[in-house]
């Protein structure tokens, strides 16, 4: 995931392939000794850049201004919410060095939750039925749409990106797990479209450097296709003259209603194709610690803590539905506005970057 949070910074940008790719490869090199001596040093502290920025972002806010945590009711004695409850206290506790960790651990609590709510054996299946559940069964439906607007709105573009470019790389794979829940999700005629459009195929004649350059626009372009299929609600209206650009793709022409995504469908996007994709890799060990690469920067932190916030989020809203008496749509609707905000205040400027 690492590789897409790259800060822009326009006098880079002016350098030549030869420049840039040596200035990638001092930052590389850099980021080793520090993970060599975060490691061999500890407990003392050895921060790399992307974390002494964020530590000097900090410092001119106050650390409850990333997020208010949801005010529970003591209204309820059943272990399994304290035991729920102590997961989300786990994650509270990474905040606000970690939202890496805190995600990993709201992710255990929506886990086992999805799964008892929509009575899904497996995760897969579970995250998958989510969002048709909450908006469709539960009679908080409309807290529950609410909630799936501010949050969708509110993902960053490296996200984006960064979901754009797992699908183009599976999308023309047999029996890949993120392949096959994009199907799922999205289904196979969007998948097909998707893919024809933003899949770029380089002729071996291209240097690496130009390879790169048009796979970053390529990758650049499909994220922001994404970002705004999920945060519109509504059919677009294209532009006269423009209308020949859109129907090649019939999928993926947003001025047919049919193509517009509702909130079942954002949810099941976010959680199961962008948020258990990331997941997964976390675990897996497919990726380096995010903060410590050479490419970290405050987008970086814009991109984990919007993970972050949807799972605590949409777990909070789980234990609600779960556990009579903790609590109330309503009132875990203006958390979400809250936190929303927060996130907004802090990371704005970042989360509208790739």
């Amino acid at each position: 995931m690492d590789n897409f949070y790259k800060k822009p910074n326009d006098q880079k940008l002016k350098r030549g392939p030869k420049q840039k790719a040596s200035v990638e490869a001092e930052k590389a090199t850099e980021a080793r000794e520090i993970r060599l001596k975060a490691h061999n040093n500890w407990p003392r502290a050895q921060e790399s850049q992307a974390e002494r920025d964020f530590a000097q972002l900090l410092d001119k806010l106050a650390p409850s201004i990333v997020m208010t945590p949801y005010p529970f009711l003591n209204g309820n004695t059943e272990a399994n919410f304290h035991r729920h409850l102590g997961m989300l206290i786990d994650a509270l506790d990474m905040l606000p060095r970690r939202p890496d960790h805190a995600f990993d651990l709201c992710f255990r609590s929506l886990d086992e939750l999805a799964q008892e709510l929509t009575k899904k054996g497996t995760i897969t299946d579970a995250l998958n039925r989510l969002g048709s559940h909450v908006c469709h069964s539960l009679s908080s439906a409309q807290s529950w749409k609410n909630s799936i607007d501010k949050l969708s709105v509110n993902m960053p573009k490296v996200s984006g990106r960064y979901l754009a470019q797992r699908l183009l790389d599976v999308l023309d794979t047999q029996n890949d797990p993120l392949k096959n829940r994009a199907v799922t999700v999205l289904g196979g005629p969007f998948c097909n479209d998707f893919f024809k459009k933003y899949r770029t195929d380089l002729p071996s004649s291209r240097s690496p450097e130009e390879a790169e350059k048009i796979l970053a626009t390529a990758n650049n372009r499909a994220g922001e296709f994404l970002s705004l299929l999920m945060s519109s609600r509504a059919p677009l209206n294209i532009p006269p003259g423009q209308e020949t650009k859109y129907a090649a793709y019939e999928r993926l022409d947003l001025s047919n209603p049919d193509n517009v995504f509702d909130q079942a469908k954002a949810l099941s996007v976010m959680l199961s194709l962008l948020a258990y994709n990331a997941r997964n890799e976390r675990v897996h060990g497919s990726s380096l610690s995010p903060f410590r690469s050479s490419k970290a920067s405050l987008t970086t932190y814009a991109s984990y803590y919007f993970q972050f916030h949807l799972i605590y989020a949409i777990a909070v809203g789980l234990m609600i539905e779960s556990f009579p008496g903790c609590g109330d749509s309503i009132r875990w609707n203006a958390n979400v506005d809250e936190n929303m905000g927060k996130y907004h205040s802090v990371f704005g400027p970042y989360s509208r970057k790739t």
